[in-house]
């Protein structure tokens, strides 16, 4: 599954965490982005009921928010391998595990 925090950049990612962005107000509220990540990976329907064999993750830049989809991962990730994806400046992307 390709996962993106918010979609800036052109990626692969499918899914996105937070399609609206983080609200000006909340972008030095870190228990709304963990809350946020948490809710996304317990609520989306496939990650919970058909879940894939590896997540993607393309890293974005925003610090703040990846930290708390990592925190997210190690409460909800029950397993499965995550790779963070890093843009390079060929335009493609290189993996990087994540264990937490």
């Amino acid at each position: 599954m390709n996962i993106a925090l918010f979609g800036r950049h052109p990626s692969p990612a499918e899914h996105i965490v937070f399609p609206e962005g983080i609200p000006d107000d909340k972008m030095d509220d870190y228990a709304f982005m963990l809350k946020a990540c948490s809710s996304w990976l317990r609520h989306y329907p496939q990650g919970r009921w058909n879940p894939p064999k590896e997540y993607h993750l393309y890293v974005e830049g925003f610090t703040p928010a990846l930290i708390a989809f990592l925190k997210a991962w190690g409460i909800h990730a029950l397993g499965i391998p995550l790779y963070l994806m890093h843009y390079q400046p060929d335009g493609a992307y290189h993996p990087q595990v994540w264990t937490p």
